[in-house]
């Protein structure tokens, strides 16, 4: 999602939640058939590919920058002392 590429994830996996939220990619079962399908489905439309890759990168820098994980840990020691 850094990088601007759409992800491929699993439901076992803590992205699947913020893939779907986001749209910055597909989540599918882990069968190797399944995942092969569904990057050969994304890699057909390369439209997608740059919708998806947007998306990313914004749910990225709205979640994961250090900045945005420092400030969810001080509202949530904010909370603790009050």
């Amino acid at each position: 999602m850094a990088a601007s590429c759409p992800v491929v994830v699993t439901p076992e996996v803590g992205a699947a939640e913020v893939v779907l939220e986001s749209g910055a990619g597909i989540v599918l079962e882990g069968d190797p058939r399944i995942l092969g399908d569904g990057i050969r489905r994304l890699l057909a439309d390369p439209q997608i590919l740059v919708t998806m890759g947007k998306r990313g990168r914004d749910a990225f820098e709205r979640n994961f920058t250090w900045t945005a994980v420092a400030d969810r840990m001080i509202a949530a020691y904010s909370e603790i002392r009050t």
